[in-house]
C-alpha cells in the first residue's frame, strides 16, 4: 500500500504540531509501521496499538522522560497519552485512505468505526463511502466525528 511520507507528516502535525512532527524519525518510523500492514493478518487496532508504542518511544528520546514540549505559542506542556492516542488514529486515517475502494474495506472501516470508536474509520467511511450508509449512520458517524474536535465529518 502506497503510503506517502507527506501525508503521515501531516497526520503527526495535525495532532502533536509541527514541531514535534519533525522530530528525527519518528514519521518515517510511523510510515513504516503503516506500510508494513497486511489486511487480514492482524487488526487495525493491532498496527494503532504499534504506532502509540513507536510514538512514545520516538518522542521520549527526543524529549526525554519529562515529556514537556512547547506548543505553537511557545508555552511549555506536557504530552499526553491522549495525544498519541489521538495521533495513532489520524496516522491510521493516512492508512485508510489508500486503501481500495472496495466493500471489504467498507466493511473493515464499518467494523472499526463501531468496535474501536476510530475517528479516522468513521472520517473515511463519510468521505468514501456515503452510498453504502443509511441516513441515520452518515447522522450518527458525522455527530461524532465533529464532537470529536477533529472538524467537519468528512476525512483529512
Amino acid at each position: 500500500m502506497l503510503i506517502a511520507l507527506p501525508d503521515v507528516r501531516r497526520a503527526v502535525s495535525a495532532s502533536l504540531g509541527e514541531r514535534l512532527a519533525q522530530t528525527e524519525g519518528l514519521c518515517e518510523h510511523a510510515a513504516g509501521i503503516l506500510r508494513a500492514w497486511v489486511p487480514g493478518q492482524s487488526e487495525p487496532s493491532a498496527v494503532a496499538a504499534a504506532l502509540e508504542d513507536a510514538l512514545f518511544g520516538d518522542l521520549y528520546r527526543a524529549i526525554g522522560p519529562s515529556m514537556l514540549t512547547q506548543d505553537a505559542r511557545g508555552h511549555w506542556v506536557r504530552l499526553k497519552t491522549e495525544a498519541l492516542t489521538d495521533t495513532a488514529d489520524r496516522l491510521l486515517g493516512v492508512l485508510f485512505q489508500a486503501m481500495p475502494r472496495t466493500e471489504g474495506t467498507c466493511s473493515l472501516l464499518r467494523d472499526c468505526a463501531l468496535r474501536d470508536g476510530s475517528v479516522s474509520a468513521m472520517e473515511t467511511l463519510l468521505a468514501f463511502y456515503p452510498d453504502q450508509l443509511t441516513d441515520g449512520e452518515s447522522q450518527l458517524l458525522r455527530r461524532v466525528v465533529q464532537e470529536s474536535g477533529r472538524g467537519n465529518g468528512e476525512a483529512e
